[in-house]
């Protein structure tokens, strides 16, 4: 055979070798990366698993068309190029913690269909790239004392607005009262519990960058015993405590080039997001669903091994603190009030969704819960602020069981600021 003809021989097995190049490739660095070879099906998944098998089926029907074939490998070549210079740069231009925040950013602004006692107006709902609600990078940057809020949905105000939270209250009356610029930031996200706290201590960035964090826990510690599934929600902390944590998911989800275009989305084309139910339809559903199951079937019985459950609560408490002192972050405590008290009026036990057990029980559990709390902080020298020995079990203060209203998270910043006005951040 001639050298001609060699050449057409092997021509087609070039291109098909140089097809196939980028998806072996793709294919090892997913085995490398991923802890399982399980299907991801995310939305970003599902969209790189779609590129991946078009350029396959489009490269491969090419085939009949040698000339065509060969300007697609040409142009796919220089789009994988072009993309690994700009990740590459990236890399020395994004911030380390890029894939690892509380929240993505994002903007949106609803408003209320269900009565929430003590809510009233539109809910403006903002987190900026700092993964944070709060003011801008800004004001962050300018700051000389910078608090860290960390907690659950009663850290995070998923039904008020931005400037209305007991976080940015918090900012402003110090700014008031203080001739030092302090910057408040909310780490808060709906459902965590402590656990969810430590990992983002451990693992949240700029946590290093902050002076004090101030810790509103023990609410969903105490509701994973009352819902007994403390061991499915524990399995699930990695992937929630902190938004595009990549440690043992597919390599791409380490890129800051995919993790700038989820940002740009957030920001500018879908800023509304998805961030539970604010407008508060899923109330009044969950209240209708209680007030039901406690008329046909009574007070659900509280579940057996409230020790245990007490004593794994004290230990998670252990390793949060550990994790600040790792951090070299001063926590300060903080006691998680409720509505809960066994003489209630029917108005208001008709707001409470979060459990059909008995009012007074849930009530007596809490304060178990809290008295853990200030006990491992009094051992580990630690401030703990009773905070729920401040605030009127009313609806003054609450709109449901835990979260605050208006006049709630107006109570919270008072009684906050004077503690940080007077004490450790005294002039």
């Amino acid at each position: 055979m001639d050298t001609s003809k060699k050449q057409r021989a092997s021509s087609p097995r070039l291109r098909w070798a140089l097809l196939a190049f980028p998806v072996v490739v793709h294919v090892l660095l997913l085995g490398i990366s991923k802890e399982s070879w399980t299907l991801d099906t995310g939305s970003t998944d599902l969209c790189i698993l779609a590129v991946v098998c078009g350029y396959l089926a489009v490269g491969g029907l090419l085939s009949y068309r040698p000339r065509v074939q060969a300007r697609f490998l040409l142009s796919s070549y220089g789009l994988i190029l072009t993309l690994l210079v700009a990740e590459l740069a990236l890399q020395f231009v994004m911030p380390a913690n890029a894939h690892s925040v509380p929240k993505f950013p994002l903007n949106r602004t609803v408003h209320n269909q269900v009565k929430l006692t003590g809510i009233t107006g539109p809910i403006h709902y903002s987190v900026s790239d700092l993964g944070l609600r709060g003011p801008k990078r800004e004001e962050f940057e300018s700051a000389d004392v910078r608090i860290l809020c960390v907690g659950g949905s009663t850290t995070e105000c998923i039904a008020i607005s931005d400037r209305n939270t007991w976080p940015w209250r918090l900012q402003e009356k110090l700014n008031q009262h203080l001739d030092r610029q302090v910057y408040v930031g909310n780490a808060g996200c709906s459902g965590h519990f402590s656990v969810h706290h430590t990992h983002q201590i451990q693992r949240y960035g700029l946590v290093d960058e902050f002076d004090y964090v101030l810790i509103l826990c023990g609410y969903n510690d105490m509701l994973c015993f009352v819902r007994q599934n403390y061991e499915t929600r524990l399995q699930r902390v990695a992937r929630e405590a902190l938004s595009g944590e990549v440690e043992g998911k597919a390599y791409y989800r380490y890129s800051k080039l995919l993790t700038l275009a989820r940002w740009f989305i957030r920001c500018y084309i879908r800023p509304e997001g998805v961030i539970q139910d604010s407008r508060g339809e899923f109330y009044q559903v969950l209240r209708d669903a209680r007030q039901t199951h406690i008329h046909d079937h009574g007070f659900k019985r509280l579940p057996e091994g409230r020790g245990q459950a007490l004593d794994q609560y004290a230990d998670n408490l252990r390793d949060l603190i550990a994790a600040c002192r790792n951090r070299k972050i001063t926590p300060v405590f903080l006691t998680q009030p409720c509505i809960y008290r066994s003489d209630l009026s029917d108005e208001e036990d008709s707001l409470l969704w979060l459990s059909s057990a008995d009012n007074g029980e849930l009530r007596e559990l809490m304060n178990q819960f809290n008295e853990v709390l200030t006990n491992i902080c009094k051992a580990e020298d630690i401030t703990c602020l009773d905070l729920a020995a401040e605030l009127p079990k009313d609806t003054t203060v609450f709109y449901d069981d835990c979260h605050f209203n208006d006049s709630g998270c107006e109570q919270i910043a008072d009684f906050l600021a004077e503690y940080f006005s007077s004490t450790v951040l005294k002039r």
